[in-house]
């Protein structure tokens, strides 16, 4: 949420049949690609300066000024990696991500921040970094944080792109988290995103027409 002068926005058998059975698993099949996953964020637009941010090149990012003489605090986005050992073709959860809905004032917030989510797998020729981006839309508001209500001034996030068509919704200054959602593409080194889950209070998700997600990155 952005301020202006309050808010301006995953028995046994023949030798020989094993080996089939083996040769023909897909990539991602076995046990010994369990792995574990961090987040990074990057790139945050506007650039800070003239933004106010921290915590570029770290997992938790915050941004905007908060307000002077009122309960505002900054922005946060959290991204915290899970460990997994996805059969083929199954949805796993990659991490969550945690959001804090601040009160700050506009021209200090950002409004799009990359993010690397790097995977690390017990064989590491199989280790690749996603890359992403999340828009984060800064509900505008008029003259007071505490006009209209928490489900009308809810800040949204969603992944920068066109074919993810989940967001995700917190209300004004709640925290909540959500889980990502992902498989491993039948090719090595690529995910795709399934969807969003498990909104914690505050929180809640969305499907919007995969037009209105955004631009690609």
């Amino acid at each position: 949420m952005n301020l202006k002068l309050a808010k301006s926005h995953r028995c046994k058998s023949m030798g020989l049949n094993l080996i089939i059975v083996v040769a023909l698993a897909p990539a991602y099949g076995h046990a010994t690609d369990a792995g574990t996953s961090v987040g990074i964020f990057l790139d945050p637009i506007p650039s800070c300066p003239p933004a106010t941010c921290s915590g570029v090149e770290r997992n938790s990012f915050n941004w905007g000024k908060p307000m002077p003489g009122l309960l505002g605090s900054q922005g946060n986005l959290t991204f915290v990696g899970d460990s997994f050992s996805p059969s083929a073709g199954e949805i796993f959860k990659l991490g969550t991500l945690t959001y804090h809905n601040g009160v700050t004032i506009s021209g200090t917030d950002v409004t799009e921040i990359r993010l690397d989510i790097p995977l690390n797998f017990d064989d590491t020729s199989k280790n690749f970094t996603y890359h992403t981006s999340l828009s984060i839309n800064n509900t505008m508001n008029i003259s007071n944080p505490n006009i209209g209500t928490p489900e009308a001034n809810a800040d949204i996030v969603s992944f920068v792109g066109d074919t993810f068509p989940y967001t995700f919704h917190v209300l004004e200054g709640a925290t909540a988290s959500v889980d990502l959602m992902v498989k491993l593409t039948p090719t090595e080194n690529h995910l795709q995103l399934v969807g969003l889950a498990n909104p914690t209070t505050g929180g809640s998700v969305s499907i919007v027409p995969i037009m209105d997600v955004g631009r690609s990155w």
